[in-house]
Parts: C-alpha cells; sequence; structure tokens
C-alpha cells in the first residue's frame, strides 16, 4: 500500500480496519509521528492493521462486546484517524489556495458487500461497512472545498488469508488472545459458486482498484462506493 501511494503522486491515506499499538479502541489519541503527509498510513508509522477482522454471531446471540469491537475497529478508527489528518489535508489546501496552487488529496475508505447488502451472522461488521460508505459520502460534501476526494471500495470475495480454507488452521493474535481466520471449505465452495465471474479476487485486482481512487485518475471522482465482487452482490 505504501509502494502504491507512493507512485501516484498523490496524497492519501487508505483506510480499513485498524487499531494503535498501546492504545485503547475507543480512547486512543494520534501522535504526530502517528499521521504521515504523503505517503499514507501503514504499519511502520505506528498504524497496525488487522485487515478484515470479524467476530460472528447471529444477531439474537451477539453480545455488546462484540458489537463494539467491531464497529471500534471498522468504523470509529477511521473516523477517528480522518480527523486527525485534517491538519494535513484542509489546512495545508487552505495554504496551497493562497499560493494559487492546486494538491489533490485522497481518502479511501474499505468497505464490503456486506456493508451494501448485509450478511447473515455478520450484524456488527455489516453495520460498520455500511456506515463507512455513510462517511464517504459525507466526506466528499464537507472536504470537496479543499480538493479532498473521498471513495470507498467494497470487495466481495477476495483471496487472502481471511479468505482461505478454515480448516487449514490459521489464527491471528488480538489482545492476547489468539483467533481463528478462514472461512469453511464447504461455505467457501458455495460462495465462490455464486459469483459470476466463477473465482474469488486476487490481491493484485483487489490493489487495483486502490491505485485508481489514489491517482490523478480519479481527480473528478467524489462520493462513490466501488463494488469489486466479480459480478456478486448481495
Amino acid at each position: 500500500g505504501d509502494r502504491v501511494v507512493r507512485n501516484t503522486g498523490t496524497i492519501g491515506v487508505a483506510l480499513s480496519g485498524c487499531t494503535f499499538p498501546g492504545h485503547n479502541r475507543t480512547t486512543f489519541h494520534l501522535q504526530p509521528n502517528e499521521i504521515e503527509y504523503g505517503v499514507g498510513i501503514h504499519g511502520e508509522q505506528g498504524v497496525e492493521r488487522l485487515r478484515d477482522l470479524t467476530i460472528d454471531e447471529l444477531i439474537h446471540k451477539m453480545t455488546e462486546e462484540q458489537w463494539d469491537k467491531i464497529l471500534d475497529l471498522h468504523l470509529k478508527a477511521p473516523f477517528r484517524i480522518i480527523q486527525a489528518a485534517k491538519p494535513y489535508f484542509c489546512d495545508e489546501a487552505k495554504q496551497e489556495k493562497a499560493r494559487g496552487e492546486t494538491v489533490s488529496r485522497k481518502i479511501i475508505n474499505i468497505s464490503s458487500i456486506a456493508g451494501i447488502g448485509g450478511n447473515t451472522g455478520q450484524a456488527n461488521y455489516s453495520a460498520a461497512k455500511a456506515g463507512l460508505v455513510g462517511l464517504t459520502k459525507t466526506i466528499s460534501k464537507e472536504w470537496a472545498r479543499y480538493n479532498v476526494q473521498c471513495n470507498c471500495v467494497a470487495f466481495g470475495f477476495i483471496d487472502t488469508r481471511l479468505t482461505q480454507e478454515k480448516e487449514k488452521g490459521v489464527t491471528v493474535e488480538s489482545e492476547a488472545k489468539k483467533i481463528a481466520i478462514g472461512v469453511p471449505k464447504a461455505h467457501r465452495d458455495i460462495f465462490i459458486k455464486m459469483i459470476p465471474m466463477g473465482r474469488p479476487g486476487t490481491a493484485e485486482e483487489a490493489a487495483g482498484t486502490i491505485l485508481f481512487f489514489a491517482s490523478p485518475l480519479s481527480d473528478y471522482v467524489s462520493g462513490q462506493v466501488l463494488v469489486v465482487g466479480g459480478g456478486f452482490s448481495m
């Protein structure tokens, strides 16, 4: 992600689920060195990406803790990061305008088709990803005067470690707990059959959509949601 943002010649932030080491998710305060101007936000600058971590449960069985954790991770964290980016995006734009300069700045929120159409067992995740769509459209209106383009990518089934067969036993650690990731093979096979293109997307194909929104090609595109799902929609 760092290399993609560097090579576009624009200034941007791509946001998915992320937390800050040493900070409580609901009370963290960003330090100046946690927002890097011109190279996006990434792990080396203090942001730990948990990718699209989910805690799935039917809504009538879901605990408030499960709800809050996913909303904090996938909606509140991007909201707080965007707030912290204001001096680098808006204040800089005012100074550039006074000098007769124009610089495009990009915010790319990472949503999911679950946020567009919902998904069984993912009320928390779907609500958070739907919230990102609303956040995207609001920022595109509020910060347009600063020449900030804010867009959203809603991914479908992308072939990553989180969508590999769960039977492989891969886990990630969060708050000293091991969390199993992946999709049961039977469910994975069914889901793939529902994709009109007949296969999951690749990481490279997913990155291509981010590259478009981070590049000058999208300088007049804002407030949009691009569904990347091989023709599948919920």
